[in-house]
């Protein structure tokens, strides 16, 4: 994958004019975003960081990043514009779960994040107590 043709369609999709308009969009300092286009090396990190950080941006990281529609146009469907799985290692359940949270409205986001924070402090205090248990049975 060329870094030229990459360059092209992120300002192509993001209406973005200059390499330095780029870089800033992807959190990456112009001097870094320079070196990597003269190495043809996409910042594939930054695109995806760049696509969790702005999920209300209607655009196809997908097609970013490989030259290739991999979904419909969000005019078509309101699925989410990029195919995680593609990019990272989740499980079906983890993209199913992801799917949905992409899908509610930012209060039912919030009261499902605020639920997920409590249940993992419940489970770290539960696995807190079992090694008490475990040193006094010891």
């Amino acid at each position: 994958m060329e870094f030229v043709e990459f360059l092209k369609r992120i300002k192509q999709e993001l209406d973005l004019k200059k390499n330095k308009d780029v870089a800033s969009f992807l959190g990456m300092e112009e001097k870094a975003f320079s070196i990597r286009k003269k190495r043809n090396s996409i910042p594939v990190e930054a695109v995806q960081a760049a696509a969790f950080k702005h999920p209300e941006l209607k655009v196809d990281w997908s097609y970013i990043l490989t030259g290739e529609r991999a979904i419909p146009q969000q005019s078509e469907t309101n699925t989410p514009t990029l195919k995680i799985s593609s990019f990272v290692d989740l499980s079906d359940e983890e993209c199913e779960l992801l799917d949905i949270f992409r899908q509610l409205g930012k209060q039912n986001r919030q009261a499902l994040m605020h639920y997920a924070q409590a249940m993992l402090l419940m489970e770290e205090q539960e696995k807190k107590e079992t090694e008490i248990e475990i040193g006094k049975v010891a």
